[in-house]
C-alpha cells in the first residue's frame, strides 16, 4: 500500500510542476507560455500561427531560450528569459532589417551576453540592448567605414 501512495505521489508532484522541460516544446515551456507566444507571433506576422508550428531553437544560456515560429513565408523568434520570472524577449528583426537598410533574410543574430544582441548583414552591424524588455539600439557600424 505505501508503495502504490508513494508512486501516485511522485507523479502527482510530476504532473504539478508543468511539462518535463526534456520532452515539452522546450525548456521553460508550458502551455501558458505557448499561448502568450502564438498570440505575440499572430499579431507579428499578422496571420493565424499554428501552436504545433512553434519549435525550440537554442538555449543561450541555463534560463534562456529561443523559440522560432515559420509562418506566412515570415519568421518570428524571440526568447524566453527566466531568471526569476519568465519574460518572453522579442528579437528586434524587423528593428534590425530597417536601421542596416537589408533584407531580413539577410540578417544573422547573435547573442552576446548581458541581454545585449547584435546583428549583422549586407556589411553592417548594430547591437540592441534590453531595457526593461525592450530592445534599444546600442552601436551600428558599417564594415566599408574607414576610421
Amino acid at each position: 500500500m505505501t508503495r502504490v501512495r508513494a508512486v501516485l505521489f511522485v507523479v502527482g508532484a510530476l504532473s504539478a510542476c508543468g511539462p518535463d522541460p526534456a520532452t515539452a516544446t522546450g525548456p521553460g515551456m508550458v502551455q501558458r507560455r505557448l499561448d502568450h507566444f502564438v498570440r505575440s507571433a499572430s499579431r507579428a506576422l499578422s496571420c493565424d500561427v499554428d501552436p504545433a508550428a512553434v519549435y525550440f531553437v537554442e538555449s543561450l544560456q541555463d534560463d534562456m531560450h529561443v523559440y522560432r515560429v515559420d509562418a506566412c513565408d515570415q519568421v518570428y523568434e524571440s526568447i524566453l528569459y527566466c531568471p526569476y520570472r519568465c519574460a518572453w524577449y522579442e528579437l528586434p528583426r524587423r528593428r534590425a532589417s530597417f536601421d542596416l537598410q537589408c533584407d531580413e533574410a539577410q540578417l544573422r543574430w547573435r547573442y552576446l551576453g548581458s541581454e545585449t544582441i547584435g546583428y549583422e548583414g549586407c556589411d553592417r552591424t548594430i547591437t540592441y540592448v534590453y531595457v526593461n524588455g525592450v530592445p534599444v539600439a546600442n552601436t551600428a557600424t558599417s564594415a566599408t567605414a574607414t576610421p
